[in-house]
């Protein structure tokens, strides 16, 4: 049983570092592609309708990388969690899995929601981008006369994709470590089978 578990805590940890490379290089990509057009954007000789284009497609593109991201944080922390029980039960020398995780749960070792660390700030910085991405849209689509009246609506554009976003990846993240271990792909064999795995 020792032996399986010590195979088990070798895939989980190869996961996790597979899921970190994977949202590095989403990130990644996203961010060099939102400075690219944004900057295109900005060109002496961009048409308008060039503009208009490439914001509305990086817009798309920052929604579902958003997604993808807090995807990634939930399978990290399940990730952690499950590689903290399998070193529990080597410690306390027993191999009961489910139990191990659940002495973890109740001591909140690993949250999946914290507003501090590497996660949660790749997740800001995305909304960032995006809701940057999103206002430079509006402002061109409506290009209002009045400059009090644009300043809000980017002002109200930006709040409510920051807010939205960040109130989302709380929540998600919130009901993953509230069915931990019970709904665990890892410990129980089973998970939300629509999400899929990150591999």
């Amino acid at each position: 049983m020792k032996s399986f578990l010590l195979e088990h805590y070798t895939q989980v940890y190869e996961n996790l570092r597979e899921s970190d490379r994977k949202r590095d290089i989403l990130l990644g990509t996203y961010f060099t592609l939102s400075v690219a057009g944004v900057s295109f954007c900005f060109a002496a000789q961009a048409e308008p309708y060039y503009r208009i284009s490439i914001l509305t497609f990086l817009i798309c593109l920052g929604f579902i990388v958003a997604i993808i991201v807090t995807r990634f944080r939930g399978w990290h922390a399940e990730y952690a969690n499950v590689a903290m029980a399998i070193h529990k039960c080597f410690v306390d020398g027993h191999c009961d899995l489910l139990k191990a995780a659940e002495d973890l749960k109740s001591k909140n070792r690993h949250p999946y929601f914290s507003p501090i660390g590497v996660e949660f700030m790749m997740m800001v910085l995305t909304l960032l981008f995006l809701s940057a991405e999103a206002v430079l849209l509006v402002s061109w689509v409506c290009n209002l006369q009045r400059h009090w009246l644009e300043l809000l609506l980017a002002i109200g554009v930006f709040l409510v994709i920051m807010i939205g976003g960040l109130w989302r990846y709380k929540v998600y993240l919130v009901k993953r470590e509230r069915e931990f271990p019970q709904n665990s792909y890892y410990i129980l064999g089973k998970g939300d089978k629509e999400e899929g795995l990150p591999n």
